[in-house]
């Protein structure tokens, strides 16, 4: 901005010297006589800075240098640092900041990506995916990923189109395998499902989470005999795990094997006795064994 000229104004002191004089009796008093002025110097103003001294001030400022290629490297490596007492808020810091200096940096956007799936913003996540893959189609996990955030969404077709695009990339992906299978079986497409995990349990035989979506989706196609097959060998991978019991419950009361199936139901509710499905399937095979037993009782007195 430019300086204002200041100016000092000063003063002229004017000052009346009176002469008085001793008058002769009777005569009136002389007229007094005044003094000329003295006049003072007027203080010197200070000269004000010129325009181009303003400009070459301003352009002797060092300009700051372009953010360097690897300092956005460092920014997206901090991406992966959210263990900490502060969580994912300066792994987000780092993500925008990468993303801010470099627009098409696709990785950065996939991190972004990454931390707001984890945090539960899955429809943000998902545009942050959006935005990677128009740069970087490519890009390893990116399909996956997209997956994950449509089935969190429920957006069971975009789900498998994302799966299928996963594995057409690499065809040994396991985790793709069996979401393929979960979006489908919500699709009630159960042979497909069925065929995907069978995909699944040649790359990994003992694969419990393969073999019960499996399981899961014979069962859903009427086939409850094979269905079996899948729970018991899920059984023998885990037999700690709730969800497997319950699910041979499941098969086992549709081929008719009531007290085999209460017992599957028993021992779920044994591992979780907050599992609703346990307890309702055990109330329910208890009701169906006590009904049973009437109906035979009745028939035996008919005799």
């Amino acid at each position: 901005m430019k300086p204002t000229l200041a100016c000092t104004l000063l003063a002229t002191v004017l000052s009346a010297l009176a002469a008085c004089a001793s008058s002769p009796q009777g005569l009136a008093p002389a007229e007094p006589v005044p003094a000329e002025p003295v006049p003072t110097e007027p203080a010197p103003a200070e000269p004000a800075p010129t325009e181009p001294a303003a400009v070459e001030s301003a352009a002797a400022k060092p300009t700051p240098a372009p953010p360097t290629k690897e300092y956005v490297e460092e920014l997206v490596e901090r991406t992966f640092e959210h263990e900490g007492e502060d969580g994912y808020e300066p792994a987000f810091a780092a993500a925008r900041e990468a993303i801010e200096l470099d627009p098409g940096h696709a990785f950065a956007r996939f991190r972004l990506g990454v931390l707001l799936a984890n945090t539960g913003s899955f429809g943000e996540a998902l545009s942050s995916y959006e935005e990677a893959r128009r740069i970087d189609p490519d890009m390893e996990d990116l399909e996956y990923n997209r997956g994950v955030c449509f089935t969190e969404l429920e957006r069971w077709e975009d789900a498998v189109a994302a799966y299928d695009r996963a594995l057409a990339q690499d065809a040994s992906y396991l985790e793709a395998y069996d979401n393929r299978a979960h979006a489908l079986i919500e699709l009630r497409r159960f042979e497909e499902a069925a065929e995907t995990t069978a995909a699944a349990i040649q790359l990994e035989p003992k694969s419990e989470l393969s073999h019960q979506l499996r399981g899961v989706a014979l069962l859903n196609g009427d086939q409850p005999e094979e269905a079996l097959k899948e729970f018991d060998i899920c059984v023998e991978i885990d037999p700690e795990w709730v969800s497997h019991r319950f699910h041979r419950g499941l098969a086992l009361e549709d081929l008719g094997r009531l007290e085999e199936a209460h017992d599957a139901y028993s021992r779920a509710r044994s591992l979780n006795p907050l599992h609703d499905g346990a307890k309702e399937g055990w109330r329910r095979t208890r009701r169906a064994l006590r009904d049973a037993a009437r109906a035979k009782l009745r028939r035996q007195d008919g005799e």
